[in-house]
């Protein structure tokens, strides 16, 4: 009786101690409040994972980060491809620096690989979605600003100005 299982929700119910103690001096038994804990289950796990209620604050907040660090690389965007070079970048902090990236960005998929699976396994809006991926969405956001400056780089390298003599 203290772990019956409601199916509709996949929660268990469970009588606290304080329950415990008031039905032992009552004398009787008391039904005790609903508690939601998440059962083993992994379909359980993933409504509790997938499903959070959606506030705009935080996706007004994410979406202004990401935003911000998408500005961030546009005046050297525009610096590389004005000049028409890209002398001056060092191509050992390019390269470390994208590689970082990609690992950052790699170990927050691996990391929310659950919430990042509920928009395509779930009936989610569109605000539940970008609600669950915002944190994972900011990090793409950075790797994707840095393999454009990489690629620009790339693509405008010029070999150095050689000193006349």
């Amino acid at each position: 009786q203290n772990s019956a299982r409601s199916l509709h929700t996949g929660v268990a119910a469970r009588r606290t101690p304080h329950d415990r103690a008031t039905a032992a001096t009552a004398g009787a038994m008391v039904a005790p409040p609903m508690a939601l804990v998440p059962s083993s289950s992994n379909e359980t796990a993933a409504i509790w994972i997938c499903y959070r209620e959606p506030t705009g604050v935080n996706i007004g907040v994410g979406s202004t980060l990401m935003v911000g660090v998408l500005v961030s690389y546009l005046p050297q965007y525009y610096s590389i491809i004005a000049r028409g070079t890209s002398h001056g970048l060092s191509y050992l902090m390019l390269g470390i620096g994208l590689l970082g990236a990609f690992l950052t960005a790699l170990n927050a998929g691996m990391l929310r690989w659950p919430e990042l699976t509920c928009c395509l396994l779930q009936s989610l809006t569109f605000a539940q979605c970008a609600e669950n991926n915002l944190a994972f969405m900011q990090l793409f956001t950075a790797l994707l600003c840095y393999v454009i400056l990489y690629v620009l780089f790339l693509a405008y390298m010029r070999p150095p100005p050689s000193a006349a003599v």
